[in-house]
């Protein structure tokens, strides 16, 4: 693997290349603080918006508190989502950032 040494990204010059594994790439990557974790609406994979997590997160509430008899696969049906998110958002998962507000 052929890896940069400057951080200018239109670099070409062949003195900035030198070879590396994956592990290195990583390695320097995260060493020079390009790495970025993409979380909730900045995932461009997300299926969910902030919206509709809350509204989710309301259902799954409301069911709790017993004004709402949608089981989980319900709630995952009405969203295009999995049983599993729906119960991965139950339990505080990656969307736990959200305030209620």
């Amino acid at each position: 693997m052929v890896l940069h040494k400057c951080d200018v990204r239109l670099c070409v010059n062949p003195k900035h290349l030198y070879q590396g594994t994956a592990k290195d790439n990583g390695n320097d990557t995260s060493r020079r603080g390009r790495v970025r974790k993409m979380y909730g609406e900045t995932n461009g994979k997300a299926k969910l918006t902030r919206q509709t997590v809350k509204a989710i997160k309301r259902m799954l509430a409301d069911k709790a508190s017993g004004r709402c008899h949608l089981r989980q696969y319900e709630i995952a049906l009405h969203f295009g989502v999995s049983q599993a998110t729906v119960s991965y958002l139950k339990n505080g998962g990656r969307w736990d950032f959200l305030t209620d507000d």
